[in-house]
């Protein structure tokens, strides 16, 4: 079933680019203009459109840039904010991965002393699962 709906499905592609085709007259490589396109320099090609601002009256225009200038200062004063924030977070970041590393160290110490300690059940000496002595 999926065979034929990805048949379907393809072949409604093709035809949906035919009749694109069709309608601009087809591509052929017969007609002058698509040679000469091909034919000039890359720089040629590419010509940047020349940049349009809105065009305002003068009185909008100022409304405008005062706007603008506003919400600057606002976003200047929110990535502020958010830079010191950030310094904070690896601050903490730093002290928290400082308390991880004490705490593994605590818990190697804490698990060598238990290492060292046998167990007392009743008249015999058992140790952990984890070690027995003399074989390590």
């Amino acid at each position: 079933m999926s065979e034929t709906t990805a048949f379907l499905a393809g072949s409604a592609v093709a035809g949906v680019a035919a009749l694109l085709m069709l309608k601009s007259g087809g591509l052929s490589l017969s007609q002058p203009e698509v040679l000469q396109q091909y034919a000039q320099a890359p720089s040629a090609l590419i010509t940047p459109a020349p940049i349009v601002g809105p065009t305002l009256p003068d009185n909008d225009n100022k409304e405008s840039e005062a706007l603008l200038r506003n919400q600057l200062d606002t976003n200047k004063s929110a990535t502020d904010e958010l830079k010191l924030q950030l310094e904070q977070q690896k601050f903490l970041t730093e002290q928290i991965k400082l308390q991880l590393e004490q705490q593994r160290e605590t818990t190697a110490q804490l698990r060598s002393q238990l290492d060292e300690q046998p167990i007392v059940t009743g008249k015999h000496l058992a140790y952990r699962d984890w070690e027995t002595p003399g074989l390590s």
